[in-house]
């Protein structure tokens, strides 16, 4: 089982890479779009309480 600081470095490294990949083929709207999502995502990590079914949801709906 991963502790605290080396999932939230894991979900880190997985929306840069995510973020990364769509950088190239996606408009500027969208990109705002994602940026919000991430950063919704990153604040996620600090909420104990559900923070992995939430994480793997907003993961998820990065992809479009």
């Amino acid at each position: 089982m991963q502790d605290d600081k080396t999932q939230e470095f894991t979900v880190i490294m997985r929306l840069q890479y995510l973020f990364n990949l769509k950088l190239s083929d996606i408009h500027q709207y969208q990109i705002a779009i994602i940026q919000v999502r991430i950063t919704y995502a990153l604040n996620l990590i600090k909420k104990p309480i559900q923070r992995n079914i939430n994480l793997n949801i907003e993961l998820n709906t990065i992809i479009f």
